[in-house]
C-alpha cells in the first residue's frame, strides 16, 4: 500500500512547501523500484545517494527531510553536481529545470548505469527522464513516469506506483 496517497500530498503540501513535498516523494518512488543487481543500491556498504545536478531547487529540503531518515534501510546522502561528469554512483539524479536543454546529454553520459532520473518540467519523461514531478491542476504535487524507459535502463516501477502516476511512453 503506498503509505502517502496522491490525494495527501494536497494536504501535506500545505504544510510544507513544494520541495519539501517534492523531497519526500524521493523516499516513496525509492519504494517501489527495484534497482539491477549491479547497482551500488545492493552494497550494505554503501548510503543511497540523491544527486542534484543544476540548480538546487530544494533550497536544504532535500537534507531536511533526509538528516535523520533512511531510505529502504540505508543513510542517505546528497550530493550537488557542477557537472554530470562527476556523477560516480547513485540511485536518484534529480536534474534541475535549470539544465532541461541538457537532459539528453545527461542521459547519454550515464547510460547503462541504472540511475532512477528524475526531473520536473514539461517534456523531460519524453526525452529520456523516468519519473517527471510537475504541479496539477489542482495545484497539488503529481508525477508522471515513463515505465518504458525505467525497464529499458534496468529499473523496475512496481504497479502500485504506476497506478499513482500519469503513464507516459514514447511513440514507436
Amino acid at each position: 500500500m503506498l503509505c502517502l496517497s496522491i490525494s495527501a500530498y494536497s494536504v501535506f503540501a500545505q504544510q510544507y512547501s513544494e520541495y519539501g513535498v517534492k523531497a519526500a516523494l524521493f523516499e516513496k518512488f525509492a519504494r517501489y523500484i527495484e534497482w539491477p543487481e549491479d547497482n551500488s543500491f545492493h552494497n550494505p556498504e554503501l548510503n543511497f545517494t540523491i544527486a542534484i545536478i543544476g540548480k538546487d531547487p530544494f533550497k536544504g529540503a532535500l537534507q531536511r527531510a533526509y538528516r535523520n531518515e533512511r531510505i529502504r534501510g540505508k543513510d542517505v546522502t546528497v550530493v550537488y553536481l557542477a557537472g554530470i561528469e562527476e556523477l560516480n554512483d547513485a540511485q536518484i539524479l534529480f536534474v534541475s529545470h535549470s539544465l532541461k536543454s541538457n537532459i539528453q546529454d545527461i542521459m547519454d553520459t550515464i547510460e547503462n548505469k541504472s540511475i532512477l532520473v528524475i526531473t520536473e518540467y514539461e517534456g523531460l519523461v519524453l526525452k529520456g527522464s523516468h519519473i517527471n514531478l510537475f504541479i496539477s491542476q489542482m495545484g497539488t504535487v503529481a508525477f508522471e513516469i515513463n515505465d518504458r524507459k525505467a525497464k529499458s535502463d534496468g529499473l523496475k516501477i512496481r504497479s502500485i506506483l504506476l497506478s499513482h502516476a500519469k503513464i507516459v511512453r514514447n511513440k514507436k
